[in-house]
């Protein structure tokens, strides 16, 4: 299955971005399919900006395609207070870009590890959208802002990271 690896603070500090981009290579065993991260600046205020960086492959690939210099361990120059990431070993639907996490909606920007019945989430907001069980659930998630029905209603493993950008 999927990883998730994540750091966030008032200041992420370069020691900071270079353990998530470590954890981020690392967390390459839970899957290599493609590999994703949201940067979220302002997390803290009402000017909250998503910035999604995407690949297929593994954290070299996305590293290469999205960063300035390929030395860097940074992929935007924006002050960021969140790093959200996902390397995905696809369960459901094709490996590209658009199927891979965390997935930007909204009021919320998630990832998710785990497989969740299809059949049990056809009542979600998404459902006729998308054919990524992940995708289902953070679009109804962003629909509903009902954690407890995701839970209640999701048959299947769940491990999600998501940052809800209506109740910061």
């Amino acid at each position: 299955m999927c990883g998730l690896v994540g750091v966030m603070g008032n200041t992420i500090t370069e020691d900071v971005k270079k353990a998530f981009h470590d954890m981020l290579y690392l967390d390459g065993v839970r899957g290599d399919d493609s590999t994703g991260v949201a940067a979220i600046s302002n997390a803290f205020n009402n000017l909250t900006e998503v910035e999604l960086f995407k690949s297929t492959g593994g954290a070299a690939e996305l590293f290469y395609e999205h960063t300035p210099s390929k030395r860097a361990r940074t992929l935007t120059n924006k002050l960021v207070n969140i790093y959200m990431g996902h390397n995905r070993y696809a369960t459901q639907g094709l490996v590209n870009v658009d199927n891979a996490h965390p997935f930007n909606f909204e009021n919320v920007v998630g990832a998710h590890n785990g497989t969740v019945s299809l059949q049990s989430i056809k009542s979600f907001h998404g459902w006729l959208d998308f054919n990524v069980d992940s995708q289902i659930i953070f679009s109804h998630l962003s629909h509903t802002q009902d954690i407890r029905e995701v839970w209640k209603t999701a048959d299947g493993a769940l491990a999600l990271t998501w940052y809800d950008k209506v109740r910061k």
